[in-house]
């Protein structure tokens, strides 16, 4: 496999946290659980069986405790 898969809800603010990055997705998936498959240099969040969004992936730099992507 080269993706792990994650199970999310969507915040009221449009965003999930995935290995302490805080990302944000479109506002039509708020409220909504969706998988995430993390790969090494994207995200792809899938709503049931359909894909609904890829996005980059982001890393934390040495030291950083948290990050945005």
């Amino acid at each position: 496999m080269d993706h792990s898969e994650l199970s999310l809800k969507v915040t009221r603010s449009s965003t999930l946290e995935i290995k302490r990055v805080l990302y944000t997705v479109p506002s039509r998936m708020i409220g909504e659980t969706v998988r995430v498959h993390v790969y090494h240099d994207r995200l792809a969040f899938f709503i049931g069986q359909t894909l609904t969004s890829t996005i980059p992936r982001v890393y934390l730099k040495s030291g950083q405790e948290r990050g945005i992507g």
